[in-house]
């Protein structure tokens, strides 16, 4: 049986993470999460976005990702449940150890590695 990456999300209350599955496709390993809003009430601005970065077996680096965080929250409910997959090409499950999920509200220049040093 092949080992799952852990998926860790540190997002300090901005986002809660409510599930995740991994999968090595063609294309390379996907990450597919489920997403809500944290419990902080603030809109998120157009900016914001996720960062995934994937690590070793061993915690090197071997890529990161961003994805757009979504839009505005519906005057409904704003802290509806969202899916979001971000794939890292020529990676596999059997390479990571771990894939961490982290919101930024502002964009920011840095590749996503680099943020999240």
């Amino acid at each position: 049986a092949q080992t799952e990456p852990a998926v860790v999300c540190v997002c300090e209350g901005q986002m809660e993470l409510l599930s995740s599955t991994t999968s090595d496709t063609a294309h390379g390993l996907r990450l597919s999460m489920l997403v809500r809003r944290g419990p902080k009430p603030a809109t998120p601005p157009a900016s914001a976005h996720l960062d995934v970065v994937a690590f070793g077996v061993g915690g090197q680096l071997l890529g990161a990702k961003s994805t757009r965080a979504g839009g505005p929250p519906t005057a409904r409910d704003h802290r509806e449940a969202t899916r979001y997959t971000v794939v890292f090409p020529q990676l596999t499950k059997d390479r990571v150890g771990k894939l961490e999920v982290r919101y930024h509200a502002a964009a920011h220049d840095a590749a996503p590695g680099e943020a999240l040093k």
